[in-house]
């Protein structure tokens, strides 16, 4: 599970030297394993001058193939993360609910963005589908169904002649209705206290999913997103798609949003940064509250492991302490700096607006 694996700590671990392997493989890739082999070749050769590091490289892909061979996965698992760096005695491999592009990175530290994009992207979601008399509930985390509940309760559905008057039956009904809607409220209730749900999809036939909406309190009402069309006996799959439609549907609704407040702080002279330069000296100053990034920023940048500070551009030695620095990625420092800070984090699908300002940008906390 996505929620599972802690990202925070993950960020702090860091070594003064390349010692940390990350690989992510799709385990759906018939080419997994050629591409595993291919890169392990590749870091061999540039490796081949530092002896030192080329036999902790080596020991880490031993430690990488190891936990590979051994067989371990979960029956919903698409996806492998490992973490290896053997002089820190450091070892972590994670199965995914959620196919990944396949990667081999060495470097000072786990290369987190492939996770930190799939945490952000893939919220806990819950979808109750219903009608006046049944109902289904379903808790998705990481696109996988996770928790289900089935709730019915016999309502009287037809009038027969010589029995109770019309307008008694309707009472009735609506009663006993009103009764059931009560009680899938007060489940959902009780269950999203358990869970970190952000977003809930209403799904069923007709009227009663709006009208059931009603029942919900209102810090719940305003976590619906959607109330979709639906049969009451809609194929899972099928149900999963079209909710699934929806809740990306919502996410760049809100992408969008955010892209624009940020336009109107500019223009106000507001509390916001922008660019590799401002948004890396907020983040690390301890200043921003929410980090924009679009899903694709790369930045040539380097990194001193003594000093623990990165910047962007090319460099050989330090500009603090004079000792020799690595090049990095520092949108995925950025990365790391924020899930170590505690910064929310949000990537924008390639905004042109947001990649027009460096790609990267915060709001402020002051």
């Amino acid at each position: 599970m996505l929620e599972d694996i802690d990202l925070r700590e993950l960020s702090e671990v860091s070594d003064n030297r390349p010692s940390f392997v990350s690989v992510y493989l799709n385990m759906k890739d018939s080419r997994m394993d050629k591409f595993l082999t291919k890169r392990e070749r590749e870091c061999l050769k540039a490796l081949k001058e530092e002896k030192e590091l080329k036999e902790i490289f080596q020991e880490n892909m031993e430690d990488v193939r190891e936990f590979l061979k051994s067989g371990k996965r979960t029956e919903r698992a698409k996806a492998i993360a490992i973490f290896s760096s053997s002089p820190n005695n450091f070892f972590e491999g994670y199965f995914l609910p959620i196919e990944v592009e396949n990667q081999l990175i060495v470097d000072t530290s786990p290369y987190i963005r492939p996770l930190a994009l799939l945490e952000e992207e893939w919220e806990s979601l819950a979808i109750v589908l219903l009608d006046h008399s049944n109902a289904r509930l379903y808790l998705i985390s990481s696109s996988v169904i996770q928790d289900t509940k089935k709730m019915h309760k016999d309502i009287m559905n037809k009038h027969k002649k010589g029995g109770w008057s019309q307008m008694r039956f309707q009472r009735l009904r609506k009663g006993a209705i009103d009764q059931f809607f009560k009680e899938v409220s007060e489940y959902l209730e009780n269950f999203l206290e358990k869970e970190n749900v952000r977003r809930i999809i209403l799904a069923g036939p007709g009227s009663a999913k709006k009208e059931f909406e009603e029942y919900l309190p209102e810090p719940i009402q305003q976590k619906v997103i959607a109330a979709i069309d639906e049969d009451i006996d809609v194929p899972e799959g099928q149900l999963l798609s079209d909710s699934f439609e929806n809740f990306f549907k919502k996410e760049r609704e809100e992408e969008n949003e955010m892209v624009a407040n940020l336009r109107t702080e500019i223009l106000k002279g507001g509390l916001v940064a922008y660019g590799v330069d401002d948004t890396l000296s907020a983040v690390t100053e301890g200043r921003a509250e929410l980090l924009l990034i679009n899903m694709g920023k790369r930045a040539v940048g380097w990194k001193c492991e003594v000093c623990k500070i990165f910047r962007p551009g090319s460099a050989e030695t330090c500009e603090s302490c004079g000792k020799p620095v690595f090049n990095v990625d520092v949108v995925e420092e950025l990365v790391e700096a924020a899930k170590s800070l505690g910064t929310t984090l949000e990537f924008i699908k390639d905004n042109e607006f947001l990649e027009e300002l460096g790609g990267v940008a915060a709001f402020l906390r002051f």
